[in-house]
């Protein structure tokens, strides 16, 4: 955390120390071919690394380093020469380097240590010229020579050095226009700034990209048989990609003859790449190497405690030996996590569709070349359909996944530049993504929800063709039912009408809910500094919950409980009435509800139903009178039939915890107070009112309506015919709760509940009590079924129907039948009922 390193950072003489005993300018080289036993006086990596994590914490601390410190003088003594000549063990001077390279590229992200790379500039040059003639044999992952005098990771670490520099000296020009943020410390190292400029990095590109091209062709040709190691390209590609992106902002720069070279390196490498086996082969690699299918069986216990979220453990080294006493059984680490494997093709692939893009937008010409493969490669659909599919995986939260979402972020962006075969497919890899993504990346929501997520072209579903398909579909009588408001007006659950206007209207709901998520501005322009590489405006390295995701799973229920909670608190001083702003805001939310319940279930089905009724509830709260608003009645309406299918019902669960709410017993009564003030009776919202009441759910829930607050049995006026629900669930199975079948007898009897004003709430009543005081098993409850006889002997002529009730039967007017005369059993235990009575 950024508050350690600053701990450690004022402890007294504690960095001195470090810098001064192990990371020194001057040594006694060690006796080679002996182990070291002592450290001090030696450079020592694990210090290097010390020093990394400290500037990463933040932009100031850095400065102190570097000079305080004299960070700067280290970092050019250890990398001036080669590591075979700093006198150290070998591998040890590989790792120097590769954390001295590490801290550079750190402190450049932030503008700082830019004078050292004019110090190294002919190293530099003269590193780049060896790249290029030894490019093949340091690819290749089979040259041992490579890996044991670690030029793999030197030029990998050196190139994403030179990517942090690009930005420095291409930020240059719009100094004057942005200056400096008055709360950083701009002392000393801020004027490095001014020093570096476009011109300083243009002789970098040259052996960069031929080298680039070199690995790419081999890449295709040789990677089925010799499995290279992926880091130096992705390197390589990301410098590139920043080196053409800020090219295209400098002043003097000839577009035309650039126009030809961007054409000239897509026919030599990317093209060619494409429709190569070795590509192929990488793209293949996607599923076994992903976080998101990672079989949820897999064991992801951590076993080094100091690597939260790595997901590393011990395995055996030879599994066949497991009946052995467990201390003499080999062991080594194993990385679980998918993503982190040898050979994990995301990084490669990341980088090679963000270098696509790039070229794309400054050379229009080279779209359908370029991206045209890309999105509609079957390959690459097959795996973005299999992580639509698991949403189980035990590392979607982890940090690395992050890498896999970049990828799946970069893909989309070439979704909205050419159209892929399956553009739904798309959308649902745009909607998980959004809740899957880390903090820290708050620009990619952004830009998702200004570009895809709510783009017509994502959601073929609702174009004109496709609507008037589906409303000749609508035509079924099931799919169609109508619901009398309270203002005496039909509403017609037409689903071809409500998704056509809700798509007409997707561009106003996009910007109600970029305007709902306005408070994530300041860390949107955060996070796109960061990805784009400012120097003058990032502050740290640091981000906050890299274990969670930034969205909650139920994202686009947030606006309206946004305004269920601002209301709820300004009821005292509004009167409960809402602003038309915030009805146009709930409007939207619901109707982007409803048209992802009908177009995407897949994807709201991994948000539990309950919690989805939940917040919808929450829009008859907000406010007294919002329920009533014409086109949000319409969308709770809408919203209720999907709710009421037979899928989803038998999925709910009231007993479930819910983010946000006490319990969902503590929400239904807010729900009840607000129906017996406000609701006027309206059929909407009283059939979210009985919904709850099914009986497999609860009896609490069905006390609260028939204890607590009988006088609302009155105003459920809603008629047997619009019961969107069978109304079987609310009789099967019958009720055992003896208190709550005495409040059914108590309503009938005091005439509460009648069938003329609430015939479902009496239908339910009549069946419970009838199936009770006619049940011939013993249950135990024979002392109460003879008191509730009592009661109904008491004055037969207030609950005939308890009497005489045969079945429901929603087809008649009353909604059940009545036995002209009873079943020779039950006409005896009548007799003998009234008999014990009168004894």
């Amino acid at each position: 955390s950024s508050s350690m390193a600053y701990e450690i950072l004022k402890c007294p003489g504690l960095v001195e120390t470090v810098v001064k005993e192990f990371l020194p300018s001057s040594w006694i080289p060690p006796d080679s071919g002996q182990p070291v036993a002592n450290l001090y006086g030696l450079p020592v990596s694990a210090a290097m690394h010390l020093v990394r994590v400290l500037c990463q914490a933040g932009r100031n601390l850095a400065s102190i380093l570097v000079s305080k410190f004299q960070l700067k003088a280290i970092l050019l003594r250890y990398l001036a020469e080669q590591s075979s000549n700093l006198q150290l063990p070998p591998m040890e001077a590989v790792n120097l380097q590769a954390e001295s390279l590490a801290v550079w590229r750190v402190c450049v992200s932030y503008g700082l240590a830019v004078h050292t790379y004019f110090d190294l500039y002919s190293n530099i040059l003269l590193s780049l010229g060896t790249l290029n003639s030894r490019c093949s044999s340091l690819f290749d992952s089979i040259n041992m020579e490579c890996q044991i005098d670690g030029s793999c990771t030197y030029y990998e670490r050196m190139i994403c050095v030179l990517e942090k520099i690009l930005f420095v000296a291409g930020s240059t020009h719009s100094k004057q226009q942005g200056g400096f943020d008055s709360s950083v410390d701009v002392r000393s190292e801020e004027i490095t700034f001014s020093s570096a400029n476009w011109s300083h990095v243009t002789a970098l590109f040259q052996p960069i990209s031929a080298c680039t091209v070199q690995i790419l062709n081999e890449l295709g040709l040789t990677y089925p048989v010799k499995k290279q190691r992926l880091a130096l390209p992705t390197a390589c590609l990301n410098f590139l990609a920043s080196y053409y992106e800020l090219q295209d902002k400098q002043s003097g720069i000839d577009e035309v003859s650039n126009l030809e070279e961007i054409e000239q390196f897509c026919n030599k490498s990317i093209i060619p790449l494409w429709s190569s086996h070795g590509l192929s082969v990488i793209i293949e690699s996607l599923s076994s190497h992903s976080n998101l299918l990672a079989s949820t069986s897999a064991p992801f216990s951590e076993s080094a405690s100091n690597l939260p979220s790595l997901y590393v453990c011990h395995v055996v080294e030879n599994e066949d030996i497991i009946s052995s006493d467990h201390d003499t059984i080999p062991e080594k680490w194993q990385i679980n996590m998918p993503i982190l494997r040898p050979h994990s093709p995301f990084g490669f692939l990341m980088s090679l569709l963000r270098l696509m893009l790039v070229l794309c937008r400054r050379h229009k010409a080279m779209i359908p070349k370029l991206l045209e493969p890309v999105v509609s490669r079957k390959d690459i659909l097959v795996y973005m359909a299999k992580t639509c599919l698991n949403s189980k995986s035990p590392y979607k939260a982890a940090y690395f996944t992050r890498a896999e979402n970049l990828l799946q972020y970069y893909w989309l962006k070439c979704c909205t530049l050419v159209r892929s075969t399956d553009m739904n497919l798309a959308h649902r890899v745009a909607l998980q993504l959004i809740a899957r993504v880390h903090h820290g990346d708050e620009h990619i929501v952004h830009d998702l929800l200004c570009t895809v997520v709510f783009s017509p072209d994502f959601i073929t579903e609702g174009e004109e063709a496709q609507l008037t398909s589906q409303a000749m579909e609508d035509l079924n009588i099931s799919e169609i039912q109508h619901i009398t408001s309270v203002t005496q007006e039909e509403i017609c659950l037409s689903r071809h009408q409500q998704l056509q206007k809700i798509y007409s209207s997707l561009s106003t709901i996009r910007g109600h809910y970029l305007l709902a998520f306005g408070s994530m501005k300041k860390a949107v322009q955060d996070s796109r500094n960061q990805f784009l590489g400012n120097p003058r405006e990032i502050n740290t390295q640091f981000i906050k919950g890299g274990n969670e995701s930034l969205m909650p799973r139920d994202w686009m229920f947030m606006p309206l409980i946004h305004v269920y909670n601002k209301e709820t608190q300004m009821k005292p001083v509004s009167g409960g009435s809402v602003s038309p702003q915030a009805v146009a805001m709930v409007t939207s939310v619901l109707q982007w509800v409803y048209a992802l319940e009908v177009w995407r279930p897949a994807e709201m089905d991994n948000i539990s139903v309950t919690l989805r009724l939940t917040r919808v509830m929450c829009a008859f709260i907000a406010g007294n009178d919002l329920f009533l608003e014409k086109l949000v009645n319409q969308c709770l309406a809408g919203l209720l039939h999907v709710f009421s299918s037979q899928r989803l019902l038998a999925r709910m669960d009231y007993e479930e915890k819910i983010p946000g709410v006490t319990s969902f017993y503590d929400l239904y009564q807010e729900l009840l107070d607000h129906y017996e003030a406000v609701s006027f009776g309206d059929p909407v919202f009283a059939l979210y009112i009985l919904l709850p009441l099914q009986q497999k759910h609860s009896s609490l829930l069905r006390k609260a309506v028939w204890g607590e607050r009988r006088k609302l049995l009155r105003t459920l006026r809603v008629p047997l015919k619009e019961m969107l629900i069978p109304i079987q669930h609310y009789l099967q199975p019958e009720e055992s709760d003896l208190e709550l079948l005495q409040l059914y007898l108590s309503a009938l009897i005091t005439k509460a509940v009648q069938s003329i004003w609430s015939p479902v709430m009496y239908l339910i009543a009549v069946h419970h009590v009838n199936r009770f005081i006619y049940t011939s098993h013993d249950d135990g409850n024979e002392a109460v079924r003879a008191h509730i006889w009592k009661q109904i002997l008491a004055d037969e002529s207030k609950v005939p129907d308890v009497i005489y009730y045969k079945q429901a039967n929603t087809s008649i007017p009353h909604g059940f039948q009545l036995y002209e005369m009873l079943p020779q059993s039950r006409q005896t235990t009548l007799e003998q009922r009234r008999t014990d009575r009168q004894h």
